[in-house]
């Protein structure tokens, strides 16, 4: 059934959304999942407890995960029923964000397939209206709150409000779409401070999310300095920035299977016995190892 889903969904996307211009494809998907009871079909479920999974100690169905994507608690809670084994809010900041200005979407075609290059800018509600939105969201599935900030206090704020609402706590500091948070991922040493802030501000299981723009300095400095401050779940999967002049900002972050390629890749290597950061990236692939069951997949995000 579930590849019969998939064709028809292709048929949609190459017969009709293609065919669309981006934010009415947007709009019209939105409006669908906002509307249409579709998490009332079985169809979209598979319950088998073969396929359950561990992430920080929190139990999911399945290993799939909705990544950052949606803020409105309608869609949300659809998500929640469409057989994901977690869904992902979008990154929220403390003040409410209008996003980058249209064209923020543009579709691309790759050898491996379509994929999306977006530079939407955080576009949220901000805390306060997302806090109050989530008090009386029902857990389907665990939920994975997202957040960003500019500065460590930030993201302090941020995780002590959201944590009590969440599952697991997602931290991004690389979403190439805004510049001081892409900017975390080029000063490494910067980031020790942060993390351990954030990790002291709450006792929710912490996930943070890397660019795969910085394969090396993730590898050698960053994911190590994360299990040092206690935090053991890293999301390498966000967008790899690019250049398109379609854009309102001439760059987006690019979602298509390459990147999710390169990301399970870099995960997969193993670092150098001869490297100068060896012990601190062998500790972490030690770690990384026992830091839950099984492994676990998310679609790349539009931030």
């Amino acid at each position: 059934m579930s590849r019969v889903i998939g064709a028809l969904y292709r048929l949609l996307y190459d017969g009709v959304l293609c065919r669309l211009p981006e934010p009415t494809a947007v709009a019209l998907g939105q409006t669908a999942l906002r509307l249409l009871p579709w998490d009332r079909l079985a169809v979209f479920r598979l319950d088998d407890p073969r396929l359950a999974v561990t992430l920080g100690g929190v139990r999911l169905p399945n290993p799939l995960i909705l990544a950052a994507m949606y803020y409105d608690p309608r869609i949300i809670m659809r998500a929640m029923g469409l057989g994901f084994g977690a869904v992902t809010t979008k990154s929220i900041t403390v003040e409410p964000r209008p996003g980058h200005p249209q064209p923020n979407l543009a579709r691309v075609r790759t050898a491996a397939g379509p994929g999306l290059v977006n530079c939407n800018g955080f576009q949220n509600p901000g805390l306060e209206r997302f806090r109050a939105d989530l008090a009386h969201l029902p857990h389907r599935v665990p939920l994975i709150v997202s957040v960003a900030g500019e500065s460590v206090g930030d993201y302090v704020t941020l995780v002590k409000a959201l944590g009590p609402a969440a599952d697991l706590v997602e931290f991004n500091i690389s979403s190439p779409n805004t510049r001081l948070v892409y900017e975390w991922s080029r000063k490494p040493r910067e980031l020790v401070a942060l993390l351990r802030a954030v990790r002291a501000a709450t006792d929710k299981p912490l996930v943070v999310k890397l660019s795969p723009d910085f394969a090396d300095a993730n590898e050698a400095e960053i994911i190590p300095a994360a299990l040092e401050a206690g935090i053991r779940i890293v999301n390498y999967g966000n967008t790899r920035r690019v250049e398109d002049r379609r854009l309102s900002q001439g760059s987006g972050g690019l979602s298509t299977r390459p990147t999710r390629r390169t990301g399970c890749s870099a995960r997969a290597q193993p670092p150098s016995a001869t490297s100068p950061d060896s012990s601190r990236a062998a500790r972490f692939w030690r770690a990384r190892s026992s830091s839950s069951s099984a492994p676990t997949a998310k679609r790349a995000p539009t931030e």
